[in-house]
């Protein structure tokens, strides 16, 4: 048994076991959530049935708290989460077809904030799409788009790193689950690479502009809230030393004449 409240369709939950069954109902008033919960019977399969919440005030009192705390929380859809980079935060809202979906892997509630309200905006005024094809479907028809525009050379390079290093991880996940934590992820795996010696640190990060040009282009179109490459930074590249000329190796211009004069008699 459990109430809890929904952000995101602003509705109270009531759950509770009946017998293999477990089942729902929700409400719009909270007091009639309190007041079912506290009458509903549960049936947990090995147990004698009850009554779901306990209807002592000070406990229905701290439902009624806890509640209010969650709506609270849930009011402006943004909500915090913990990663192995530190605490990402992630918005709640609805599709253009009235669908609930979620964005994540923003480095601060007002960057969450400021995200959900450019895309709440772009879908009430029509522009919003509901991305429903996969990466790899995305990516064939952004490759057909850019055929024309690029030389041989750069269309072979850009095909290329998609079939070898794009494609393989992210083929068949929607294009608007693509997001930071799972761009780190590949990164990560192509560094392991690097350390293997199978691949270099620039070829890496040349399939990351690859997938970045990939998913800022699903950006522009409306099918992604955001490119998620923005906030993941390139490979370090190792920059070799120059072999400079040390002082006893220089000479002055009229040294090389003098040279070249006795050189020709």
């Amino acid at each position: 048994m459990g109430v809890h409240y929904d952000a995101t369709r602003r509705r109270y939950v009531v759950h509770w076991q009946d017998g293999d069954r477990r089942r729902s109902r929700r409400f719009g008033i909270e007091a009639e959530a309190v007041a079912f919960a506290a009458s509903v019977v549960v049936r947990d399969r090995g147990r004698p049935p009850s009554t779901g919440l306990r209807a002592e005030p000070e406990h229905v009192a701290q439902v009624a708290s806890r509640l209010a705390d969650e709506r609270e929380r849930g009011r402006d859809g943004i909500y915090s989460y913990k990663t192995s980079e530190g605490t990402r935060f992630r918005f709640l809202f609805r599709q253009s077809d009235g669908k609930p979906s979620s964005r994540r892997g923003f480095k601060s509630r007002h960057a969450a904030a400021t995200a959900r309200r450019r895309l709440v905006e772009s879908i009430e005024r029509g522009e919003g799409k509901v991305a429903r094809e996969t990466f790899g479907t995305f990516w064939d028809r952004l490759l057909d788009d850019r055929r024309p525009y690029l030389t041989k050379g750069s269309f072979v390079d850009f095909e290329t790193h998609g079939r070898k290093r794009l494609l393989p991880a992210f083929a068949l996940t929607p294009l608007a689950n693509v997001d930071e934590d799972l761009v780190r992820v590949w990164l990560r795996s192509m560094a392991d690479q690097v350390e293997a010696g199978e691949i270099s640190p620039k070829t890496v990060n040349n399939a990351r502009t690859c997938l970045s040009v990939t998913l800022n282009e699903a950006s522009r179109r409306g099918l992604i809230a955001r490119n998620p490459c923005a906030a993941v930074p390139a490979l370090p590249l190792d920059r070799q030393e120059l072999d400079y000329l040390r002082l006893g190796a220089l000479r002055s211009p009229r040294t090389l004449l003098r040279s070249r004069s006795r050189s020709a008699n």
